[in-house]
């Protein structure tokens, strides 16, 4: 004992007495141990001396110096390394009220470190600033034992300044993994950080903000892509319906590594899931570094209270309207004006939220020149339970041009889904028409009765649009005969003799510069040979 006592009347000396506070500091008052008496937190408590202080900044951060007659001075913002989580000296969060991280007792070295809360994770003892701003509950010191900050009798620490709440995020709580310790998602604990943080929920399903970990940093909810190829091409989201988390959180520090995966990509059973009764999230997510992330753990647990934003309709996925080159085929309105495509979405998908039963009642469409569709050109509303619609615009489409589409359902409990919007379901929402109409393929015979065993001339009579011009041509003939290529000497106007009479199918697809394609279909019969003429002398 003499050696911690000349440790600390050895560091009272080494203590400039600049580096204390003075009476303008916002703390005041007395903390109690049983063993080694009162604590003072201000110079202007009654019978102390000298120039010290405690303060709480705006930010939640705690500064400054305590005084014991007997153990020396007590710093609120001693550096590390600390003795276990949190990383961090002493920090106020104005939501919860909690105090957190560690003060120390300079001349006790190592032994003076004092928790201001179970450190690591939820508070089974700990110091809060109650609304009164009264210091209440108690520390914890290996060496001092309890450190009582709002003793019966008398005594008692206080702080001058409210500090007003201003968080706003709906996902609070503490998830755990067994190789880098507890993830904080609200400020729960304010960390070493000025600014605040958080994880919202928002109305159409989507997680959006920032986690924090002292050992792994910033995880990060809603990260853009690419995402790993194992898992579905989306940020961290709950389906409205079964509570079901998919998608991925990224923790920045570890680049490509610091996937998190929220679902189960590749088939492998585990996921988050959010009771959407209680607001609690349970299950595992897993990262290759941090290993399993647990959303329940034993003390601990994350959830939100903000369930009630969620509408219970299914997100729709939506399918590009045409606009390559290969599909022209597939999509006959593109051969010319007007361009009006067809809009596709998967099905709504009925009887898969809780209770069953829900069904598409009608849908919005809505189409846009820009990506945040403040351009809007296009927008109907239809009752109906179809994912596909046919655009009737009063104008068509341009072609070359660049468009954006959005689509929201409405269930049969009237309620309406959120936009399904850029990413989601592993689609765009953006298409590109086409640089012009595809060619109209057609063509003639001479003559225009096909006999067997005779020569027919097929004459191609072909449009091409835009400024292109036909570049190849394939000819099938129907009788198994297939001649194509770009030399428009051969192939352009081909002649052909059929060695069977009947039906034929002849197919002449055109394909112009720009690599746009059509197909003219026509069905001939190809007829018996005429008779031949014979002049006979009469006998």
């Amino acid at each position: 004992m003499f050696r911690y006592l000349f440790s600390i009347l050895f560091s009272l000396f080494l203590l400039p007495m600049g580096a204390g506070a003075t009476a303008s500091e916002n703390v005041s008052g007395f903390a109690w141990t049983e063993n080694y008496g009162w604590i003072s937190h201000n110079s202007t408590d009654p019978g102390t001396s000298g120039s010290y202080g405690v303060n709480v900044g705006p930010d939640g951060t705690v500064t400054g110096y305590a005084w014991s007659e007997i153990l020396g001075w007590v710093q609120y913002d001693a550096p590390g390394p600390y003795p276990a989580l949190p990383n961090y000296s002493a920090r106020f969060n104005p939501c919860s009220g909690n105090l957190s991280g560690w003060a120390k007792v300079i001349g006790l070295g190592d032994n003076g470190w004092i928790s201001l809360s179970n450190a690591g994770g939820p508070n089974d003892y700990g110091v809060i600033i109650d609304t009164d701003r009264k210091w209440k509950g108690y520390a914890w010191s290996e060496f001092l034992g309890w450190i009582h900050y709002d003793p019966p009798s008398f005594g008692g620490v206080a702080t001058s300044l409210t500090i007003p709440c201003t968080e706003t995020y709906s996902v609070e709580g503490f998830a755990w993994s067994d190789v880098a310790g507890w993830i904080s998602h609200k400020i729960n604990v304010a960390d070493s950080f000025a600014t605040s943080y958080g994880v919202d929920l928002n109305g159409d399903g989507t997680l959006s903000g920032y986690a924090w970990s002292d050992n792994l940093g910033w995880v990060q909810y809603d990260p853009s892509g690419p995402y790993p190829p194992e898992g579905p091409a989306h940020s961290a989201q709950v389906d409205p319906c079964d509570g079901k988390l998919s998608g991925w959180a990224k923790i920045i520090a570890l680049g490509d590594d610091g996937w998190v995966a929220l679902g189960s990509p590749g088939g492998i059973a585990f996921g988050v899931t959010l009771d959407l009764g209680t607001g609690l999230f349970h299950g595992f997510a897993w990262n290759n570094i941090a290993g399993w992330i647990e959303y329940d753990p034993p003390f601990g647990g994350v959830s939100t209270a903000s369930v009630g934003v969620l509408t219970p309709v299914e997100i729709p996925k939506l399918i590009k309207p045409v606009g390559g080159k290969e599909t022209f085929k597939d999509y006959p309105e593109f051969r010319a004006a007007p361009l009006l495509p067809t809009l596709d979405w998967t099905d709504f998908g009925s009887g898969s939220c809780v209770g069953g039963g829900l069904t598409q009642k009608s849908y919005q469409v809505q189409i846009a020149t820009d990506i945040g569709f403040a351009s809007i050109i296009y927008d109907q509303t239809v009752v109906s339970s179809s994912s596909s619609h046919p655009l009737n615009m009063p104008s068509p489409l341009d072609y070359a041009q660049s468009y954006f589409w959005r689509v929201r359902v409405t269930d049969n409990l009237d309620q309406t889904g959120a936009f399904a919007v850029l990413g989601q379901g592993g689609e765009s929402n953006q298409f590109l028409t086409p640089l012009h109409a595809a060619p109209i393929a057609d063509f003639a015979t001479n003559p225009t009765e096909v006999n067997q065993g005779k020569e027919t001339q097929f004459t191609d009579t072909s449009t091409a649009f835009g400024g292109a011009t036909i570049a190849y041509w394939k000819w099938d003939f129907g009788d198994g005969t297939i001649v194509e290529g770009a030399d428009p000497v051969q192939f352009q106007n081909p002649k052909h003799t059929f060695a069977s009479e009947g039906p034929k199918t002849i197919r002449l697809t055109v394909t112009d510069s720009d690599g746009y394609f059509s197909t003219k279909i026509l069905d001939i019969t190809v007829k018996l040979p005429l008779p031949e003429f014979r002049k006979t002398v009469p006998r």
